[in-house]
């Protein structure tokens, strides 16, 4: 019981640190909010590739934020400038 609450609590802790993983999430609430529900099991691409057909006039910027997502998530390392772009992109954001 101590383990599972411990890495539960370690779980939230990253997720709130984590300023990459945070601006994805809000790019999701977004899309949300304009009817782009994100499956569970729909990966970044797949999310990207049917929100760029549903808002085709977003297209380019769904695009882009979904390509630096991939890139700082699963690159090998995470430059600052590049995540700073995310995140003003993410912010700007209007679906």
């Amino acid at each position: 019981m101590l383990f599972r609450s411990t890495a539960l609590w370690l779980l939230g802790r990253w997720r709130r640190d984590d300023p990459v993983q945070r601006a994805w999430s809000d790019f999701c609430r977004k899309m949300a909010r304009a009817g782009l529900q994100r499956s569970p099991s729909e990966g970044p691409l797949d999310f990207g590739q049917r929100g760029a057909q549903q808002l085709p006039q977003r297209a380019d910027t769904i695009r882009r934020i979904v390509d630096l997502y991939i890139d700082l998530r699963y690159g090998r390392e995470a430059p600052a400038p590049r995540a700073r772009e995310l995140r003003q992109l993410v912010s700007g954001f209007k679906p």
